[in-house]
């Protein structure tokens, strides 16, 4: 975000916007369809193996990576299904 988009934010009251994680975009994350909290946003503590690692899971494939330690994942998803959203049965 530049300096001008963060002054005009700031007198409107909004707050600035972070920049989007690399591997929010859709090519960042091959194939991948993140866990997103009720508002919408990623779930950045969706995957937690350890007490000080946490990032993104997949949906789809159950895969996960910690944010701190990885700047984007390292496989491809390996689910093949596409992602329903009316899900049925």
């Amino acid at each position: 975000m530049t300096t001008k988009k963060r002054q005009r934010a700031a007198r409107k009251g909004e707050a600035a916007c972070s920049p989007k994680r690399p591997y929010e975009s859709k090519r960042g994350a091959r194939g991948h369809v993140w866990k997103r909290d009720e508002d919408g946003t990623l779930d950045i503590f969706a995957y937690n193996p350890s007490e000080y690692c946490n990032g993104p899971l997949c949906v789809k494939c159950g895969y996960g990576f910690c944010h701190h330690c990885q700047t984007g994942p390292q496989v491809s998803c390996t689910a093949n299904i596409p992602l329903s959203v009316n899900k049925k049965g």
